[in-house]
């Protein structure tokens, strides 16, 4: 398969042994799954509020929004940056 991405041409190569392996397996299951999602409009429900879709975008902002709420996101270039309690609850044991 060939695309041009950026401005760019990029070729994939999908041999035998992908599509016996696991991961294979798995894209399939998915794709069965989503199938049984039906044709769009799609109706996103959270709560009380209701928002029709005419294609599935699960990373449109207000569906990240809605997925984030009630969460704290952090991010960290490196474990130095943790204090003690964050890095005990995040790491395994030893």
């Amino acid at each position: 398969m060939r695309v041009r991405q950026n401005g760019s041409a990029q070729e994939t190569h999908i041999d035998s042994g992908f599509c016996a392996g696991p991961e294979f397996a798995e894209l399939q299951r998915l794709a069965t799954d989503l199938r049984t999602a039906g044709e769009p409009p799609f109706t996103i429900a959270a709560g009380r509020s209701a928002t029709d879709r005419a294609v599935s975008a699960p990373r449109s902002p207000s569906c990240s929004a809605q997925a984030r709420k009630g969460l704290d996101v952090q991010r960290y270039k490196g474990l130095g940056e943790m204090n003690p309690e964050q890095l005990w609850a995040t790491t395994h044991e030893p």
